[in-house]
């Protein structure tokens, strides 16, 4: 009888090929999730603003308090510090000038505080709130604190 020469076709090729891949694939990754640029578990002070709300609003904002984000059902963090209170600030364009006015009864302010948080830096400066859901400074989030909701403007994020 005569020994059959072992020839590697193109499917035992594909198939060697492939498997081949898998393997570096998953040592690639590997690699990459251990030197991934996020820090795990950092805590961050975000800076908030509410512009132009009822004065009677202001006693609604206690330290402490947890903050809710409904948009993506998930806690936002924790108010912290101080909450400051001024009168809203209404800017009117008139003949190309811009001029800053305020209400003479104090009946709507703007509210300036802090929130803390956990989520990620990364190497670039940005942040992510569990992970994927990036916050930066300028942008709006509607928020669900203890006892009111509003639309706040994010001004500043720093680690703590």
């Amino acid at each position: 009888m005569q020994k059959k020469k072992f020839r590697i076709n193109i499917l035992d090729f594909l198939i060697i090929a492939l498997v081949v891949l898998c393997i570096v694939g998953a040592a690639l990754r590997g690699y990459i999730m251990k030197g991934d640029d996020k820090l795990d578990g950092d805590v961050a002070v975000i800076s908030f603003k509410i512009e132009n709300i009822q004065a009677e609003s202001a006693d609604c904002f206690k330290d402490g308090d947890t903050v809710y984000w409904p948009a993506y059902e998930c806690d936002f963090g924790t108010l912290v510090g101080d909450i400051e209170y001024t009168d809203a600030v209404y800017y009117v364009e008139d003949d190309g000038q811009i001029f800053e006015l305020t209400l003479d009864d104090h009946s709507r302010i703007d509210v300036r505080g802090t929130i803390e948080c956990k989520g990620n830096f990364n190497k670039d400066g940005s942040f992510s709130l569990n992970g994927n859901k990036y916050i930066a400074p300028g942008t709006y989030a509607y928020l669900y604190f203890t006892s009111i909701h509003a639309n706040v403007v994010i001004t500043d994020i720093q680690p703590k």
